[in-house]
This record gives C-alpha cells, structure tokens and sequence, in this order.
C-alpha cells in the first residue's frame, strides 16, 4: 500500500483552496506514477504558493473609468 502525505501552513478559506487546489492537481500525476512503482511508495505533495500573482493576471477592462 502506497503513502501520500500533505501539510500546509496556512489558515482558513485561502489555506483550505491552496490545500484543495494542491491535492487535486496532484493527483492525476501520482496516478500514473503509482500505476507503474514497483513496491510501496512514498508521496509527499507539495502546497501551492499562497502569492496571489502566482494563479491570476488582473487586467484592467475599463482603464477610464472612475472608481
């Protein structure tokens, strides 16, 4: 039986997102890794860095408009 571990380190909604968003996009991958690991496995993933600019780009749609 394989072993996959994750920690993080931040709280509330933003450290359950980047928990969620990490473990998820991992997962495929560990699939097809495991699918061919001879013997049992140890997996640790890795968090996503909590940088806002690190996951979107703002784009300003409307650069007269008053705030």
């Amino acid at each position: 039986m394989h072993h996959i571990r994750f920690s993080h380190g931040h709280k509330g909604m933003a450290g359950l997102g980047l928990a969620m968003g990490a473990v998820i996009a991992a997962m495929p991958l560990i699939v097809r890794e495991l699918d061919t690991a001879h013997g049992r496995q140890l997996i640790h993933i890795k968090g996503l860095d909590p940088g806002s600019k690190q996951r979107f780009d703002l784009v300003d749609s409307c650069p007269g408009a008053a705030a």
